[in-house]
């Protein structure tokens, strides 16, 4: 009887070659899970079969090695090929194959499985030969035969691994920071906080670039494993630290285009100001802080290294690491932190719902023409009339997505706007499969330079800029399992990242698109303050900062609140909380028509007494369509009540508040009779009861 020690025994000593031993080793997979073979469970080769052949997105035909309908489709390669090309031949077959959920390729070696499922990661399911020797591997075998949506369960529990990973490594950083600010010089000098924060923005950014495989491996190490950079960084410096600078400074050289190696190894650019300077004298921007120099430090890092860098979340990652550099933040590191299923309360209904809409009505027209454009029966006229129609569609759809932009006012570690990125991209995706049997070319369509924010604190703005960049790298990686640099003397690949990665601005005399500033009031060169111009976008997003009256002459200074009451009297009622300031100039923007809509938190006093004037205003110039009028959160690691206000010029016609549909929303945020519009009557005047 055969077990899986024969299995893995037998297959890792094989010479692997594709054509002659594919099925066998196909069939001994089924044996193991007492499951039947193709030609066992269907002799009649229709629908579980070995050497399927169709027809390629891309024109002519292939052969996918095995085909199993409603679960796989299967492309061998011989051992130590590339199974990337291998993925790539199964994308151009999937339409041919009816869609199956997974893609599976595999050298005898390794085994990768893509999900293809609509709103689920691409990111493979990876083992090895030697794996299967273990549960885990062997169930992803069952499942591929007996039980495909197993993978979208195993999916949601890596979900929920990343939240525990993340806050892990927000600790992990907290620890180094700690440690780091203990360190000085033989002066007594230390490194400000500010070098630290900005020397581990750097390392963050390195170490997820090298887990999502945008750094190249170095050497050879046994067992003919490759060994990461960091890896190799902290081993050479365990017992010799003064190396560390001279290590890791020509990787951050490489990495900003000023080499095109690393030890060897091409380096793909990445810049987008991640190395840029401070100042424009201050030459910090590749300034690397020496660990070496700190107890404890390298053994840390190498810890920090050994996580799987691929699962963090941005969405949260941005806040816990502000907390890790910030002790007055600390208290964050726990469950304090704003979810993303919190904050698409604001990016779903004031971003996507729109867009949503219109994705509903293009998907509709689509499916008719695309049953003509598929049928072969169709007629050569009618087959390019729908091809026409339906490149129109998906044009329009794209151009919609691309030219949607968002602003958060008050970015803070850029949250919103990764979950805001993320939405479209998802969008993208969705509207990407629906066209796909055109073939068309991909194209990269929803980028980081669609996403602006204001954000006071100069190391949020930079954090934010970093988190967002990693939101994006993330979902291509997910999406395609795998991701396609510019390298030297490298073919174009048709996915292709930017060149540079971070490709922040097309052409150099673009604005920054999250700026370090005061998003409410500035002063000029002669200390006159005057009120700043936002990007216009289609959308405003965001969590303001809320500051009572005396709480904002406490922190923010008597004469910078008396600047700000007189640059906004009229418009903004003396002594409102700070909030309202955001709220009154997003209102500006839409009666402006230079923005379509805006979603808003507020403290809950925004719906009452002289605060309550701000919605107010919101109503005379737009209306509200959705509100929650009352909702738990957490801000600054506090458990606060707060509203959720979402409002544009009067365009939307269809109303929520507290998650139910209602027909209007009143300034004070309920359904009722709107009682702040009731006027005294003439008859009861002077009366008393």
């Amino acid at each position: 009887m055969l077990t899986w020690q024969d299995f893995v025994e037998r297959w890792g000593a094989s010479t692997g070659r594709e054509q002659q031993d594919a099925q066998s080793h196909f069939n001994e997979l089924c044996q193991l899970i007492n499951h039947k073979t193709p030609t066992q469970l269907d002799p009649a080769h229709e629908f579980f079969t070995f050497a399927e052949h169709v027809e390629k997105a891309t024109g002519g035909r292939g052969r996918a090695d095995v085909f199993y309908r409603g679960h796989f489709a299967w492309e061998y390669k011989g051992k130590h090929r590339d199974l990337d090309a291998a993925y790539g031949q199964l994308l151009a077959y999937k339409g041919g194959l009816e869609n199956p959920p997974l893609l599976v390729v595999c050298d005898f070696l390794t085994y990768k499985i893509y999900p293809q499922w609509t709103n689920a990661s691409g990111l493979p399911f990876t083992f090895t030969n030697a794996d299967l020797l273990h549960p885990d591997a062997q169930n992803m075998i069952r499942w591929l035969l007996e039980a495909p949506e197993k993978f979208k369960d195993y999916r949601q529990s890596e979900l929920e691994k990343r939240e525990r990973l993340t806050l892990k490594l927000a600790n992990q950083f907290a620890q180094l920071a700690d440690l780091m600010k203990q360190v000085s010089d033989q002066d007594g000098l230390g490194w400000e906080t500010m070098q630290i924060a900005r020397f581990l923005t750097k390392l963050m950014f390195a170490l997820f670039a090298e887990d999502v495989e945008l750094l190249p491996k170095l050497g050879i190490a046994k067992k003919g494993v490759l060994i990461p950079i960091f890896r190799y960084i902290v081993d050479a410096t365990t017992d010799i630290p003064e190396e560390f600078v001279p290590l890791l400074t020509p990787l951050f050289e490489a990495m900003d285009g000023r080499k095109t190696a690393y030890i060897g190894k091409y380096v793909p650019y990445f810049n987008g100001g991640l190395f840029r300077d401070t100042l424009p004298d201050q030459a910090d921007g590749l300034e690397i802080l020496d660990l070496g120099r700190v107890l404890g430090a390298i053994d840390l890092l190498g810890e920090i290294s050994e996580q799987d860098w691929r699962f963090v979340n941005p969405s949260i990652f941005g806040t816990l690491f502000e907390g890790a550099l910030d002790p007055s933040k600390r208290a964050q590191l726990g469950a304090h932190y704003t979810s993303e299923d919190d904050i698409r309360l604001v990016i779903d209904p004031v971003l996507m719902q729109p867009l949503y809409r219109e994705w509903e009505q293009t998907s509709a027209d689509a499916q008719p023409l695309l049953q003509t454009y598929k049928n072969p029966a169709s007629s050569p006229r009618d087959k390019t009339h729908a091809e026409a129609a339906l490149r129109a569609l998906h044009d329009h759809m794209m151009h919609r997505l691309e030219s949607t932009k968002v602003l958060d006012p008050a970015c803070g570690s850029g949250n919103f706007l990764y979950v805001a990125l993320r939405a479209l991209k998802d969008l993208e995706a969705k509207v990407r499969n629906l066209f796909e049997p055109l073939g068309l070319p991909y194209r990269d369509v929803v980028t980081p330079r669609q996403l602006y924010g204001i954000e006071k604190d100069i190391f949020a703005a930079r954090l934010a800029h970093v988190v967002v960049w990693i939101g994006y790298l993330q979902w291509r990686y997910e999406q395609d399992g795998l991701l396609y640099p510019v390298l030297p003397r490298s073919l174009p690949h048709p996915r292709n990242l930017p060149n540079p990665i971070i490709q922040d601005k097309l052409s150099a005399n673009e604005p920054d698109r999250i700026i370090n500033d005061d998003a409410i009031m500035r002063y000029d060169a002669d200390g006159k303050p005057y009120e700043p111009e936002w990007a216009d976008v289609d959308v405003i997003v965001g969590n303001p900062p809320f500051l009572g009256d005396k709480k904002m002459r406490r922190e923010l200074s008597d004469a910078y609140v008396d600047d700000l009451r007189r640059l906004y009297a009229n418009r903004v009622s003396g002594g409102a909380d700070l909030v309202t300031y955001w709220y009154e100039k997003a209102r500006a923007k839409i009666e402006g028509k230079t923005t379509k809509s805006a979603g808003l938190l507020a403290t809950q006093s925004i719906r009452m007494g002289a605060h309550r004037a701000i919605l107010d205003r919101v109503k005379q110039t737009g209306d509200i369509f959705m509100a929650w009028s009352d909702r738990g959160w957490r801000i600054d690691g506090a458990a606060v009540r707060i509203s959720i206000v979402g409002f544009d010029d009067g365009t939307r016609k269809e109303y929520v508040l507290d998650g139910a549909p209602v027909d209007h929303i009143n300034a004070d945020l309920q359904n009722t009779i709107d009682a702040t519009k009731a006027k005294t009557l003439k008859l009861n005047k002077d009366l008393a009861f």
